[in-house]
């Protein structure tokens, strides 16, 4: 009852929940990675709040000591990590380029340097490499099963097709841009990663919104104008389609215990990339 209670308050961002979170991972702080080592079941409870205190930190747009290298590692000295924890060891860094980016942002809203510029280029490299390493994660997945993770739930059902779980059943009789997925915990997983992916994209968009902004006026670097250019485009189109990848998932999420717990984060994530993407540039 009080995990449920925990999960709804997460879910609403009620009030309660931001001081709840926030005692929680004072505690877990102060305690230190090398508490978890001898106890299973904090070890278990430790993975299982860091995937939840990921969202809660980048929408917090705040750096998080669970990026930090002794939380990464120490933690999981004696015990395997899962798929779910390779994510959620990707993810933990997403929060330090969201706050990169806000203090980047800010620090240009008088005049735009070549000192910035270099600042910004930068921390687009970053975010790529982190995108990269997301499709590294996913290929992983991939190559777990010969199975198709999810499809469409318009598409014929196949031989293949007909063996999943039917935990998630998705509650609407419409089928359109409806997901089917292998499990609600492969769903889960996909649901985080999509996540994951969009909100580097949401930033990526809009650094190098930022960037073409100053190098449009630069004669000399219309090379990499033309590379910002194909840069910008791809990342909106791949934006769009997780976007709709996401919101595909949620008839099946809602409908199982496993979006109860993973799916709010995301689609808040969905919802501020529609809004900021009908922002005007100035007021990225």
């Amino acid at each position: 009852m009080h995990m449920f209670e925990h999960l709804r308050a997460a879910a609403s961002q009620s009030a309660e929940y931001g001081p709840h979170m926030q005692g929680a991972l004072a505690a877990l702080r102060a305690g230190g990675p090398q508490a978890l080592v001898t106890s299973c079941g904090m070890q278990k409870a430790f993975c299982g709040l860091r995937g939840v205190a990921v969202f809660t930190a980048i929408e917090q747009r705040e750096q998080t000591f669970f990026a930090e290298p002794d939380w990464l590692g120490i933690p999981f000295e004696h015990v395997s990590k899962s798929t779910r924890d390779h994510l959620t060891d990707l993810g933990v860094h997403i929060p330090n380029l969201l706050q990169c980016f806000d203090i980047h942002s800010a620090s240009t809203t008088t005049g735009y340097t070549a000192e910035h510029f270099e600042t910004g280029m930068s921390l687009l490299t970053q975010i790529t490499d982190l995108e990269q390493k997301l499709e590294g994660w996913l290929s992983g997945l991939e190559t777990t099963t010969l199975e198709p993770l999810y499809w469409s739930r318009n598409l014929p059902t196949t031989h293949n097709h007909k063996n999943y779980d039917a935990e998630c059943v998705p509650k609407y009789s419409n089928k359109f841009h409806q997901l089917i997925f292998r499990s609600g915990p492969v769903a889960g997983l996909l649901v985080h990663y999509w996540s994951f992916c969009l909100q580097l994209g949401i930033t990526s968009i809009k650094l190098q919104q930022i960037l073409l902004s100053h190098v449009s006026q630069v004669p000399e670097q219309v090379l990499v104008q033309d590379k910002l250019c194909q840069g910008l485009q791809k990342e909106q189109e791949l934006a769009d389609d997780t976007a709709q990848l996401i919101l595909g998932a949620e008839p099946s999420l809602s409908s199982c215990f496993e979006g109860f717990v993973c799916l709010q984060p995301p689609l808040r994530i969905v919802a501020s990339y529609f809004e900021d993407m009908n922002s005007p540039l100035e007021a990225i």
